[in-house]
């Protein structure tokens, strides 16, 4: 397939190209030289919502792996400061700050 390129050194992907490779507008694009002559490489960026939807995804990943984080945190903060117990053996509850 070939383009033209514009006087402000713009071109038109083709149409085929954009479809199959999801090319929409706005899509930011990294030109290479391959050190060929006459030989340029394109590779097409991630958008935004490709980004995130990546992120969410390791995010989930890890997540499952994680340990209980509130639970730790609470044993933690436990073995730093025991919470005061009553006369009658129950815990007294911390004030939330």
């Amino acid at each position: 397939m070939q383009t033209t390129v514009t006087g402000k050194n713009q071109i038109t992907i083709p149409a085929e190209l954009a479809r199959r490779h999801s090319i929409e507008p706005g899509a930011r694009l990294d030109w290479q030289e391959t050190g060929r002559e006459g030989e340029l490489r394109v590779r097409i960026l991630p958008g935004p919502r490709e980004t995130l939807r990546t992120v969410r995804e390791i995010g989930q990943r890890y997540a499952a792996k994680a340990p209980d984080s509130a639970r730790i945190l609470a044993e933690l903060r436990e073995q730093d400061d025991p919470l005061p117990q009553e006369k009658d053996g129950r815990t007294r509850r911390r004030r939330r700050a």
